[in-house]
């Protein structure tokens, strides 16, 4: 990790989430948690709380101001649901606005990445919802990037095909030494998220190591994402995720297509309930 030391080594420029989003992390996956004791969780922070109520009143989730208890927001949105978004609306707030990024793109991607993740995972495993994070948060890295290594980052930028993180990965480990994935994986193990979310996210990647499960599913709903922000067919979408990949998955094109069409169309107001 030492080349990462030049990211993880200017520790005020790194993004920090709340305390108490860690505890619920470890409260929601822990056995016989019930929704009066992840509430309590919520209420130690009042920052986080508001944020809890404005998610399940949002129009993604139509509840139109109805929801006026962590309790009743936890009812609305389901306790996977709730912890991931929860803790995806804390890191973008604690990420900010990063000089350099076109941040609603960022987070369109990010959203659409993990609608497509969470949907892949669900068809063969219990796993939805930290394919669900793991898409949110997989290019945080990049951020990380642009905030602790500014011009390098932007050489990166420069370089780089719009909305193609593959491509940019190559182009940072010849800059750079290492990738976005490393970086945002290294922050999320930092923040002490669970391995699942963190391996996914340094491994999307390089998913040849783990050509099965979440790594793969985070890199098809990237790469779904990117061909969906640039109007690209699905054609191109699926030679760009490749057949290996999709075979692996179980993934057949009109499945695909149906799912990226519906996750481009619920990303803004995603987008909308977690900044």
């Amino acid at each position: 990790m030492s080349d990462l030391n030049r990211v993880f080594g200017q520790a005020t420029r790194l993004p920090h989430l709340p305390e108490v989003v860690l505890e619920l992390d470890r409260v929601t996956r822990s056995d016989g948690s019930d929704m009066r004791q992840i509430a309590d969780v919520i209420a130690k922070d009042q920052v986080v709380a508001a944020k809890a109520l404005r998610l399940a009143n949002s129009a993604f989730y139509g509840s139109k101001g109805s929801v006026g208890t962590i309790e009743h927001a936890i009812r609305v949105l389901g306790i996977s649901d709730f912890r991931v978004l929860v803790l995806a609306s804390c890191a973008m707030s604690a990420v900010g606005t990063v000089r350099g990024v076109d941040m609603t793109n960022h987070w369109m991607h990010s959203a659409i990445a993990g609608q497509v993740a969470a949907a892949i995972t669900a068809r063969g495993s219990s796993e939805g919802s930290s394919a669900f994070a793991a898409g949110l948060l997989h290019s945080l890295g990049v951020l990380v990037m642009h905030l602790t290594l500014p011009d390098e980052a932007q050489q990166v930028r420069d370089r780089s095909v719009a909305m193609d993180l593959p491509a940019r990965a190559a182009v940072e480990k010849e800059v750079l030494g290492f990738d976005h994935a490393q970086v945002g994986g290294e922050l999320l193990r930092r923040w002490g998220l669970p391995a699942t979310i963190t391996e996914a996210v340094q491994q999307y990647i390089a998913r040849d190591a783990a050509p099965r499960g979440l790594p793969s599913a985070v890199y098809c709903g990237s790469v779904s994402a990117s061909g969906a922000l640039r109007g690209d067919g699905i054609e191109s979408v699926l030679e760009g995720i490749g057949g290996e990949t999709l075979g692996s998955l179980g993934v057949e094109q009109k499945w695909l297509a149906d799912q990226l069409k519906r996750s481009a169309d619920q990303a803004g107001a995603l987008v909308s309930a977690i900044s």
